[in-house]
C-alpha cells in the first residue's frame, strides 16, 4: 500500500501554508508492504526535516491526497503473433494504456525451454511495478508472465513507461495466438477526502530543560 500526504496549517506566525508535494508534482509518502502487525494495525512514522517544517509550528492538518491498493480485476487483450508487426495490441484498463509492438522466441540457456517476449510501452495511471499477469493459450493452457522495463513519472502523477517488456516462459516453440491477463493492478484511488489535526504543544519538552 502507498499513500501520498501533505501537511498544512493554519499558524498566523507561519508564511508557508502548505508541506508536501504540490499538485503536478508527485512523491510516494508511506510505503506499507508487510508489515502488518499480529493485531491488523500498522506502524509507520515519518520524520521531517526541522528546517522544512517547524518543532515550533502550530496548528498542523495532516491531509491525505491519494493512495494505492492492490486489487483483483482482470482484463485481458488477445494477440495473434502473424499480426502483430504491423497491427500493434492495446490494452486499457482501469486508466492505464499498453501498447505492445512486436515479440521474439527467446531460448533459456540454463533450462532450454523457450520464452515469449512481447515488447512494448505504457502510460500507467496506476502504480505500475506491482501488477500481476498471466497468459493463456488457445486450451486454456496458464503460463507465468514477468514483466520488465523501466518508467518515469509524468506530470499526472502517473508514469511511462517507453521500454516494456512481458516475458511468457515455458511456451511451444509453434504458439501463434495468446491472452495476456491482468490478474491483479495496483489501484490509485484519488477520490480520498480525509484529513486530521494533529497535536500542537504550547510548549516543547526540551525547553524546560
Amino acid at each position: 500500500m502507498n499513500i501520498w500526504y501533505h501537511l498544512e496549517t493554519d499558524d498566523r506566525k507561519e508564511s508557508n501554508k502548505y508541506f508536501g508535494q504540490k499538485d503536478g508534482s508527485y512523491a510516494t509518502k508511506i510505503q506499507l508492504q508487510d508489515v502488518v502487525e499480529e493485531n491488523g494495525n500498522v506502524s509507520w512514522s515519518n520524520t521531517w526535516f526541522t528546517s522544512t517544517v517547524s518543532p515550533e509550528l502550530k496548528n498542523i492538518r495532516f491531509v491525505v491526497d491519494e493512495y494505492s491498493l492492490p486489487i483483483n480485476k482482470e482484463a485481458a487483450v488477445e494477440i495473434d503473433l502473424s499480426k502483430l508487426a504491423k497491427t500493434p495490441v492495446v490494452f486499457e484498463d482501469e486508466g492505464d494504456t499498453i501498447t505492445i509492438e512486436e515479440h521474439q522466441f527467446e531460448q533459456e540457456s540454463s533450462t532450454g525451454k523457450t520464452s515469449l517476449r512481447f515488447s512494448g510501452k505504457g502510460t500507467y495511471k496506476n502504480q505500475a511495478t506491482r501488477d500481476e499477469w498471466i497468459a493463456l493459450d488457445d486450451n486454456g493452457k496458464t503460463y507465468t508472465v514477468r514483466t520488465e522495463g523501466s518508467g518515469s513519472s509524468n506530470a499526472d502523477g502517473g508514469s511511462v513507461w517507453d521500454d516494456l517488456g512481458f516475458v511468457i516462459t515455458d511456451v511451444p516453440d509453434n504458439i501463434s495466438q495468446l491472452t495476456l491477463k491482468r490478474v491483479i493492478v495496483d489501484k490509485k484511488f484519488t477520490d480520498v477526502d480525509w484529513s486530521v489535526d494533529l497535536p500542537s504543544y504550547s510548549s516543547l519538552p526540551w525547553l524546560s530543560k
